[in-house]
C-alpha cells in the first residue's frame, strides 16, 4: 500500500470494503483496498487529480476527475507499480486485463429544463401534487437489460443513464446531472443528442 500511496500522493488509505461501484465487491479476507484523494503527475503532461483508486479481488476502480484517457494513465502507473512488488513463488500481484467498463457524470447547462421530458397528460396529472408555491422536478433513470429478461429493479454494476437537476442549483438554471455507462467524449456527444430531442422547440410541440 506504501508504494501506491506515495506514487499518487494519496492522502487516505486504507485496508477497507471499497464502495460498491461496478458491482457490489465480493466478501473477502482481506477486503479489499481503498486509497483517496490523490495526483498522477507526469512531467510533460497535465496531473491528474484522483477521487479514488479501489482494489477489489476482482476488480480495480479508477475514478478521477477528467477524461477517461486520463484514467488510463492512471491504470498503467499503476500496473508498473504493481508489477515491481515481489510476491512468494513468482505470481503476479494482478492477471491480464478481462474486461473494462465505464461510466462517467457531467455537469451541463442545457436550453430548457426537465420537465420537457414529461409527458403533458403525465405533466397534467402531477400537476396537482406542486401547490402553494412547488415545482414538478423530473429526475429520469433508464437501465439497459436483456428483452426476454423480467424487469429486477434499479440493481448497482447494471447499465444504468441517470438525468436530473444539478443539486443546489435553482430549479430555473437549466443545469443537469447527468450520469451514463460512457466514456466522457461519448457521454458529451449523447447529451448533444438528447438536447436536440428534448430542445425548447420539441418542448413546445409536445406541450
Amino acid at each position: 500500500m506504501g508504494a501506491i500511496a506515495e506514487a499518487f500522493h494519496f492522502q487516505v488509505r486504507a485496508i477497507a470494503t471499497p464502495p460498491a461501484t461496478f458491482a457490489v465487491p465480493d466478501s473477502t479476507s482481506p477486503p479489499g483496498a481503498i486509497f483517496q484523494n490523490g495526483q498522477l503527475e507526469e512531467q510533460g503532461v497535465p496531473l491528474v487529480p484522483i477521487r479514488g483508486l479501489y482494489i477489489e479481488p476482482r476488480r480495480i476502480v479508477v475514478d478521477i476527475a477528467g477524461h477517461n484517457e486520463s484514467a488510463e494513465r492512471v491504470h498503467t502507473r499503476l500496473m508498473d507499480i504493481l508489477a515491481g512488488i515481489p510476491v512468494e513463488e513468482g505470481q503476479p500481484i494482478t492477471g491480464p486485463l478481462r474486461s473494462r467498463r465505464d461510466y462517467s457524470e457531467v455537469i451541463a447547462r442545457m436550453a430548457t429544463d426537465l420537465t420537457v421530458t414529461l409527458n403533458p397528460g403525465l405533466r397534467d396529472a402531477l400537476l396537482p401534487a406542486a401547490d402553494g408555491g412547488q415545482v414538478l422536478v423530473p429526475a429520469v433513470y433508464v437501465t439497459v437489460q436483456p428483452a426476454a429478461d423480467d424487469y429486477r429493479g434499479l440493481v448497482i454494476g447494471d447499465p444504468l443513464y441517470s438525468l436530473q437537476q444539478r443539486a443546489g442549483t435553482p430549479t430555473e438554471a437549466h443545469e443537469w446531472f447527468s450520469g451514463a455507462p460512457l466514456d466522457s467524449r461519448e457521454h458529451l456527444r449523447y447529451l448533444t443528442r438528447l438536447e436536440r430531442a428534448v430542445g425548447p422547440d420539441q418542448g413546445a410541440g409536445a406541450g
